[in-house]
């Protein structure tokens, strides 16, 4: 397996859920995390994620 350069690969675990990024290092960006799982009411990542997915849906984000 050949893995692009210029790529960021979003890897999916069916068994556990979990999901984990592969970024070259090359690029040169910040990764937030947003623990949509949190069970922490205090903590606010849900709500922060969906601002965002509503910020990158207007600014023309192709969003699944």
């Amino acid at each position: 397996m050949h893995l692009d350069t210029n790529r960021v690969y979003l890897c999916t675990d069916v068994t556990n859920g979990a999901v984990h990024l592969l970024l070259p290092k090359t690029l040169n960006f910040e990764v937030v995390e947003l623990r949509l799982d949190d069970p922490d009411p205090s903590r606010t990542d849900a709500a922060e994620f969906k601002l965002l997915r509503e910020e990158m849906n207007e600014h023309g984000f192709d969003l699944p």
